[in-house]
């Protein structure tokens, strides 16, 4: 995908209201949430699950294998769902797709996305590493450029966001009561 003939998106379409920004690494997002009313931890995560949001106890997992470039992705993205008050009941489809849109719109400038498509001649993979950025999210940004939409199956979901009603702890997560 070449980016002559792609619009760009205004800067105002970014969730705003988080205290982290696309300049940040993960160590510096996980310091600026630090004072926010949800808890951000680590774990081993189940499964291809790499992080989850669980609405009743204000908790985000992120999977603690990922790289640092994964951990940030999927952090802001559980911070969305977080700014959001999503659930479980809520988490698919549309909120998802809103959900993974504004990830992309918070972690990718604009102009840098332009200097690296043509710096890379397109190449998905360099432009992702120069935009630190995984994949997941570079696709989305193409895609809201693009005008298109961001299709959601449950196998491509980053993460998950509980409604508390899952077997098991009924918190929808292993965490300690």
């Amino acid at each position: 995908m070449r980016s002559m003939g792609m619009r760009v998106m205004p800067t105002s379409d970014r969730l705003t209201d988080l205290p982290v920004d696309r300049r940040m690494t993960y160590g510096e997002m996980r310091r600026a949430v630090l004072g926010l009313p949800v808890v951000v931890a680590s774990a081993i995560l189940p499964g291809n699950l790499m992080g989850c949001y669980d609405r009743r106890r204000d908790v985000i997992l992120i999977d603690r294998r990922l790289t640092y470039r994964a951990k940030r992705c999927v952090l802001v993205h559980e911070l969305v769902h977080w700014a959001h008050g999503d659930d479980g009941e809520y988490a698919r489809g549309l909120c998802e797709a809103r959900t993974r849109r504004e990830t992309a719109l918070t972690l990718v400038d604009p102009d840098e996305y332009a200097l690296a498509e043509h710096a890379y001649e397109g190449n998905a993979w360099a432009i992702a590493d120069e935009l630190d950025v995984t994949m997941q999210v570079l696709r989305d940004y193409r895609s809201v450029l693009s005008g298109g939409r961001i299709m959601v199956s449950d196998k491509s979901r980053q993460g998950r966001v509980s409604n508390g009603k899952e077997a098991g702890t009924g918190t929808g997560l292993d965490l300690p009561v």
